[in-house]
């Protein structure tokens, strides 16, 4: 979805705005809005996996870019997975 969403950014300079303020400085539910595009964040499972592939793959976003400026903000952190 992220590479869907580089993608749309390149052809539509309106999206592309939405999408660096989003990466940089969005909320959770700016992150759901700006890829809505894509999918509905709160559509019904499906009957078999993935149950939930856009809402999986927007909270996978959502988390990366949070650890990523978490990281970033505080350096001196000591990371669960190193």
């Amino acid at each position: 979805m992220l590479e869907k969403a580089v993608n749309k950014a390149r052809d539509d300079e309106v999206y592309a705005r939405q999408f660096e303020e989003t990466l940089l400085q969005g909320s959770t539910i700016e992150i759901r809005e700006c890829f809505s595009c894509f999918g509905d964040y709160f559509e019904r499972s499906r009957d078999v996996p993935p149950y939930y592939p856009h809402h999986d793959a927007v909270n996978g976003i959502d988390s990366t870019l949070y650890a990523i400026l978490f990281d970033a903000a505080h350096p001196e952190a000591e990371q669960a997975h190193e």
